[in-house]
């Protein structure tokens, strides 16, 4: 298996510690004190990439590189000692090795040859695979090793530690060389799950999904070489690997266990069948293979298997397993899968979950579809009483694959799955076996109950929508009411009413009100807490969108707590959500918290992580705006920790483009934007989502207006109800025509076009665009904040002569309306338009100032940059004052309370108007007061002043 490391297009991931380490060492050796540094690992690792990474960091010294190579038919002598010097530039005059010559004389002309090179400066040698040299070579290291303290040398070799048996000839050489000093070892482990993703990341050239970062790492257990091989070809959109590996991969796996003698590989072979760690004493009695133990033992020696507490062995790359079973012809397969299912029943307990379901995936696999489906219905039976509705979802699906399609129990199969499905939070499956059993109840002929296919008509709505297919279709709720209307008073038909109203509403049906009032006034007669749920959320949706106010909170509140105590999770989340709606915007604080409340509920209860994440994702977006970016990344790590289905995954995408655009992590924005893309297509009618406005800011952070506009208008256009964020539309187009009109005349160019263009924006939409539902304070701040920054961009593309007292009035209207990001955007601007265009430096500053301040503290590094450089243009100073403590100051010069403010003033750099400004004097009151403090200090100016100040201070901490 060739070296890979975790590099990916020269970048190393989930290696700091040990890069540090290693460049510690090797600048020690540079500073005269020589190293030697053995770098130790599994194949694949990445040692050669860390050791060379390391090495040519070190840009002061001479770097030689080599290699021990595992022949076998023929022999070279010092053949790790030859490829370093090999290496060697021509203008280094590295000697020469006849083929002949002794050891002892080629360890002279080498030790020799370093001296000279470590005379004139650094060297650092890398020598890779020590585990294949020879012993001359290994002669020869020893004794450069233990050379001179002073040289200025660090040699540096790698060894896969799965090739160095007990009786191997490095292992002696090892013990020894451990009693050197200066000797460093360093074990490099696999990469974890952070760091896999970002290798992948690099490799496909875009942010991989959560679920694919899980796939791959659970398959190459870290392995960076493994991880480049298994992704190689995919898709960046890809979710899941191939279920056919690559044959490089294959190949790669299988390299070292080809070598094995044909006992050790046909145990190893049903070891993977086994799928579990075993004893070589069970193996060889579950498979009947002969000399199990001594098979083992080979096979851990050889650095395929490991050995466990307790005696069980396995695999050391969670490769092996699978790509040894893959292998096998299907007939050894078959009888290996039903040996182990009959010594699994026969080892006992037998009513152990996990035992019941190793013999079902066994039967599965290996005996008649009767046996298969007996156990794998037993092992389902177990799974739901035991609540591990995961393994009932799997054991239910291995029971399906071997019903009869006419066989009468497939009905209540596919009605098990569902549940288990629901249970467990797999949306996709649910879906899947949702339609399945809606398109056999809707056959000709059939007597379906019309209450359970309205109900499961009901249900596919809500899973197509969580699965991104489709969002909320008015045809496909009607549809659903028509079935149950054929149950009367039903849960089904109260169901399939809350569903027409919730639909409805979407789409502005004129009969969402009354479907809403049927649904509620039927479920109340009901004792079903899961229809009563809908049917409240359902009403108080109505509420909200007709602008009420607390009859949609104590509907939506208490259609959460009915859900939760039906454990419905879909039910709770689509409550939860309204219930934030009924009490403040989602861009508040308020509404964050309101969520924050119920995703505790959920994880108290057990909620599958899918409705938890999904919640998560859209805290996430609500602290995002209020500008807590500790929280975001909180919530979206949670969001991001399995996969949250599409819907939740569009959500928590959006927020993290939004964050990344607005942290100045442009290329990280772009990824996200783009796989909500891919879960979403290019379907519009998502109205719950963000989408157009979210794109606009992300082609502003790219600096692609023209590509900003047209996002900012697709949303502006939509017809129907806005989407989500509709209020940031018309700032984010008039910011996109502003930004090009300004670059269009900084160009010297005729800008009236332009200019044209943003006066019809303007009478086309003199207004801010409103969503749906009810008017709370905070709104209505937000709602004034975003008019006013949209006149300042108006009046930014038109160069008004106002603009910076627009600027200002809309930053202080963000204040207000709780939006720091925008907040710190409008004060970069009004700083530029005051500072360059009106020559008013005192308020040009102070807005500088609060901007950075706060673009510092949100992370929002490129507006931070942009007011730095503006400052810096403007000769700006911008140390924060430190209050002068008056009493530690006594002792060299006593001022008074006044005059302690204007020192600290002084000497974080302020101008005298700008000192009368911040303490509301007058500047000769200021200059009245400086001239005292100059004279008390015999300084001449500010300047020196400042410093005697920060000298006396200084003196005093000491």
């Amino acid at each position: 298996m060739a070296a890979g490391g975790a590099l990916a297009d020269g970048v190393l991931f989930g290696r700091g510690p040990e890069l540090e380490l290693l460049d510690d060492l090797l600048a020690r050796a540079s500073a005269g004190e020589a190293q030697a540094i053995l770098v130790s690992g599994l194949v694949g690792v990445g040692k050669t990439s860390l050791a060379r990474r390391a090495a040519q960091q070190r840009t002061d010294a001479t770097l030689l590189f080599g290699a021990c190579l595992p022949l076998v038919s023929i022999a070279v002598p010092l053949l790790g000692v030859r490829s370093v010097l090999r290496s060697a530039p021509p203008e280094l005059d590295a000697p020469e090795v006849p083929e002949d010559a002794p050891t002892g004389d080629v360890l002279v002309r080498i030790d020799d040859w370093l001296t000279r090179l470590c005379a004139e400066g650094s060297v650092a040698l890398v020598l890779d695979d020590l585990q294949w040299a020879d012993q001359g070579t290994l002669d020869i290291l020893t004794f450069l090793i233990a050379g001179p303290v002073g040289r200025r040398l660090a040699i540096v070799a790698t060894i896969r530690t799965e090739e160095v048996a007990e009786a191997h000839r490095l292992q002696r050489w090892l013990a020894d060389i451990r009693r050197l000093p200066r000797v460093t070892e360093v074990e490099l482990g696999p990469l974890d799950h952070e760091a896999t993703g970002r290798q992948i990341a690099a490799l496909l050239g875009a942010e991989p999904h959560t679920t694919l970062v899980d796939d791959v790492h659970g398959h190459s257990g870290g392995n960076p070489y493994l991880n480049r091989l298994i992704v190689q070809g995919l898709s960046p959109t890809a979710r899941r690997i191939d279920l056919e590996l690559p044959r490089d991969l294959r190949a790669a796996v299988l390299s070292a266990w080809r070598q094995l003698s044909t006992t050790a590989r046909e145990a190893t072979s049903a070891l993977a069948v086994a799928g579990a760690p075993l004893s070589p004493a069970d193996l060889g009695r579950a498979a009947s293979i002969e000399g199990a133990e001594s098979a083992m033992t080979e096979a851990a020696d050889a650095g395929i298997v490991e050995r466990r507490p307790g005696g069980a062995v396995w695999f050391r790359h969670p490769l092996t397993p699978e790509v040894l079973e893959e292998a096998l012809p299907a007939e050894r397969s078959r009888v290996l899968h039903a040996a182990f299912a009959t010594f699994l029943e026969a080892r006992g307990p037998g009513s152990e979950l996990p035992t019941m379901t190793a013999v079902a995936r066994h039967r599965s696999r290996g005996d008649s579809p009767s046996a298969a489906l007996a156990s794998a219905l037993r092992a389902a039976d177990a799974a739901e009483r035991s609540g591990a509705w995961r393994d009932a979802a799997q054991m239910l699906a291995l029971a399906d694959e071997v019903v009869a399609p006419d066989d009468a129990q497939r009905l209540m199969m596919l009605r098990r799955r569902i549940r288990a499905a629901a249970e467990a939070g797999l949306l996709a499956e649910e879906l899947d076996v949702v339609e399945r059993l809606i398109a056999i109840l809707e056959e000709p002929g059939s007597t379906a109950d019309p209450a359970e296919l309205g109900r499961l008509m009901v249900r596919r709505i809500h899973l197509r929508a969580s699965n991104g297919k489709s969002f909320f279709l008015l045809e496909d709720a009607q549809q659903a009411l028509a079935v149950a209307e054929k149950a009367p008073g039903s849960s089904a038909h109260a169901f399939a009413l809350a569903e027409a109203a919730q639909t409805g509403t979407w789409h502005e049906d004129p009969e969402a009100v009354r479907h809403a009032h049927e649904a509620l006034r039927l479920a109340r007669r009901l004792d079903d807490d899961r229809t009563l749920s809908y049917a409240l959320t359902a009403s108080a949706m109505q509420w909200i969108v007709a602008k009420g106010g607390v009859p949609a909170l104590a509907l939506a509140s208490e259609a959460a707590d009915a859900a939760r105590r039906a454990r419905d999770w879909w039910a709770f989340f689509h409550a939860t959500l309204w219930e934030g709606n009924a009490q403040e915007t989602w861009s508040s604080e308020t509404f964050a918290l309101s969520l924050a409340m119920r995703r505790l509920q959920m994880q108290e209860d057990g909620a599958p992580h899918v409705y938890i994440a999904t919640i998560a994702a859209d805290e996430a977006m609500s602290w995002f705006c209020v500008g807590r970016p500790e929280i975001t990344a909180a919530r979206l790590r949670e969001a991001f920790a399995a996969d949250p289905g599409p819907f939740g995954d569009v959500h928590a995408r959006l927020t993290a483009a939004r964050f990344a655009t607005w942290q100045g992590r442009q290329a990280e924005a772009e990824a996200h934007l783009a796989r909500a893309d891919e879960l979403l297509g290019t379907s519009g009618e998502f109205a719950a989502f963000e989408l157009d406005a979210v794109r606009a800011e992300v082609r502003l952070g790219a600096g692609d207006a023209l590509g900003a506009l047209e996002a900012a208008r697709r949303g502006i256009d939509t017809e129907g109800l806005a989407p989500t964020m509709c209020e940031w539309l018309l700032p984010l187009a008039a910011r996109a025509i502003a930004d090009r009109i300004v670059l269009t005349r900084d160009a010297g160019q005729d800008d009236s076009p332009l200019l044209e263009e943003l006066a019809v924006l303007v009478a086309e939409h003199p207004d801010i665009i409103r969503d749906f539902g009810q008017s709370e304070p905070i709104l209505e701040l937000q709602m004034t904040a975003m008019a006013a920054l949209y006149v300042a961009e108006v009046a930014r593309g038109t160069a008004a002569p106002d603009e910076g007292e627009l600027w200002i009035a809309a930053a202080d209207a963000l204040v207000d309306g709780q939006l720091p990001w925008e907040e710190s955007y409008a004060r970069r601007h009004a700083a530029e338009a005051l500072l360059v265009h009106d020559a008013d430096r005192v308020r040009g500053a102070d807005q500088l100032r609060r901007g950075l301040e706060l673009a510092d503290r949100l992370g929002a590094a490129p507006i931070a940059a942009d007011l730095r450089a503006l400052a810096r243009r403007a000769r700006i100073a911008l140390a924060k004052p430190t209050q002068v403590d008056g009493d530690r100051l006594a002792a060299v010069v006593s001022v008074t309370p006044r005059e302690r403010d204007i020192l600290s003033l002084v000497i974080a750099g302020r101008t005298y108007g700008e000192i009368a400004r911040e303490l509301f004097i007058s500047e000769k009151t200021v200059s009245t007061h400086i001239s005292h403090l100059l004279d008390k200090t015999g300084t001449a100016n500010r300047l020196e002043l400042a410093g005697f100040i920060e000298r006396a201070m200084t003196t005093q901490d000491a």
